[in-house]
């Protein structure tokens, strides 16, 4: 009678084999027990004791249930190294995108840098040029004996709609001070001397050309606190020449808007290129957070004063029918003078309602959406044009939403319900503080 010898272990097999079992079963289909009775005898110095795994396998486990649970040993251990395998080609591929990102995003600031110190450079050379052909003590007198614009010694800084005048601090010797309301009386050509400045001393191109030098040094060191501080107070500088503008003089506030400062030339026409407003946007730098906030106040700004054309609308229809002469109107002429005076009245209203929201968009535009920093750099890569709306319906366009000519004519609402939708930006303002005016303030419950 044969003596039992137990199954040699195959676990030398499976990292040679690993990964190719499912196509290979070397053994025979035939009882561990036949090898010995074969007369199979083992190697020297090999260990014929069975797997301390098989100690609990029973001692009639087939051969090849044995190599069936050592294929899916080998298995798991194969898919666990693929696993590994393809976590770590992962985190490879992770680090290689963040390094071509952190490349991408570096490659921006150096474009963005060479452009603002080319501007600079432009600037520099525009005003060498300018004093050959520019009398700096000549065209001095004459604003001041104009305007009566007086050097202030001791200029009084204030909120706008408490001061008598506007103090500008662009020059390296000394303050000057304007008188609110004769800025605000200039004309285009004037208001170009003051907003280009070839050499003459209150001007724009002054504030362009230190706006963009505080830019340069900020791509160069982001936490420049003497550059943060000059780029704010000018910006503020800016944006008060504008704001007094707008306020004192309504009528010539498009003209502004649509000229070239360098050289006084109205553009009502041919707006700013998409390119120039492509490279603005880019300088601007948006975050989404920022984007979707302008796309709200665009939404709620254009729905209402659609709903102010309608009602407008429907007041001049009224207008037409009681200045229509017929006998009876002729008989009731003290009451068409009446409603005459009414409707007008309603009419001067609404159109002081619809200039308010103007002023209210602006105040979120130029203050609370965007930061000081992104104001300088749209200011300085527009010149010699001024930043304007326009920008924000290429940006709208260019996300697909609706124009402004959809969004006013909306009448799924009433008009009660669009001044509530308005009343949302009215709260906003009340949040811009002259602590927080220089960083982005977000819109808090904004709806969608």
């Amino acid at each position: 009678m044969s003596t039992f010898c137990p199954a040699p272990s195959w676990d030398q097999t499976l990292e040679i084999l690993d990964g190719f079992e499912q196509y290979m079963d070397a053994t025979p289909n035939v009882p561990a027990a036949s090898f010995a009775a074969q007369g199979f005898r083992s190697a020297p110095g090999v260990d014929n004791t069975a797997d301390s795994s098989f100690d609990t396998l029973p001692q009639q486990l087939s051969s090849r249930e044995v190599t069936k649970r050592n294929n899916r040993i080998a298995q798991k251990r194969f898919r666990e190294r693929r696993k590994v395998k393809s976590q770590t080609l992962e985190a490879e591929l992770a680090e290689t995108k963040a390094q071509l990102e952190e490349l991408k995003a570096r490659q921006k600031q150096l474009e963005t840098r060479n452009t603002l110190l080319e501007k600079i450079m432009q600037f520099n050379k525009q005003g060498l040029q300018q004093a050959h052909v520019e009398d700096k003590d000549q065209a001095l007198p004459d604003i001041r004996k104009e305007h009566g614009i007086e050097w202030a010694s001791d200029p009084l800084l204030a909120q706008l709609s408490q001061i008598p005048s506007l103090t500008l601090t662009i020059w390296d010797d000394k303050e000057q001070s304007i008188p609110v309301k004769e800025l605000g009386s200039m004309s285009l050509p004037e208001f170009a001397k003051l907003y280009s400045a070839r050499l003459i001393l209150l001007g724009m191109q002054e504030y362009i050309r230190k706006l963009g030098t505080c830019l340069v040094d900020l791509s160069a060191d982001n936490q420049n606190r003497d550059a943060t501080q000059r780029l704010q107070k000018w910006v503020t500088e800016v944006n008060s020449i504008f704001a007094i503008t707008c306020i004192c003089k309504q009528s010539g506030l498009a003209s502004f808007r649509c000229s070239k400062m360098d050289d006084a030339t109205i553009l009502p026409d041919t707006p700013p290129s998409d390119a120039l407003y492509h490279e603005i946007m880019e300088a601007m730098d948006h975050s989404e957070e920022q984007i979707q906030d302008l796309m709200l106040v665009r939404r709620l700004f254009c729905a209402q004063m659609g709903q102010l054309a309608r009602d407008r609308e429907a007041l001049l229809n009224k207008l037409s029918s009681v200045n229509r002469v017929d006998v009876n109107v002729l008989m009731y002429a003290n009451d068409r003078l009446a409603q005459l005076t009414h409707l007008t009245m309603q009419l001067h209203h609404q159109a002081a309602a619809e200039f308010q929201m103007y002023l209210q968009l602006a105040a979120a535009f130029y203050r609370g959406i965007h930061t000081s920093r992104q104001l300088a750099a749209a200011m300085v890569h527009a010149y010699p044009h001024t930043p304007s709306y326009h920008m924000l319906e290429k940006l709208a366009k260019n996300r697909g939403e609706p124009s402004m000519e959809q969004l006013a004519a909306d009448t799924s609402v009433d008009g009660l319900q669009h001044a509530a939708n308005w009343e949302q930006v009215e709260t906003y303002l009340q949040k811009i503080t002259m602590n927080n005016m220089h960083e982005y303030v977000p819109i808090l419950g904004r709806t969608n």
